[in-house]
């Protein structure tokens, strides 16, 4: 899984996208079959927490 942070601009390729205005938080979680281990990736933004996770 891929992310890019750009002038407050995120893209991402996940399964599944949920956002949370009530807790400004952005949380993308991807899963495939052939993975073969599980990586967590946090950004910090400010004043939004991005949280990317595969």
């Amino acid at each position: 899984m891929g992310a890019r942070v750009n002038a407050g601009t995120i893209d991402v390729q996940a399964q599944n996208i949920t956002l949370s205005a009530a807790t400004d938080s952005l949380s993308v979680t991807g899963g495939s079959s052939s993975k073969r281990h599980t990586a967590a990736l946090n950004l910090y933004c400010t004043p939004p927490k991005f949280r990317l996770a595969a």
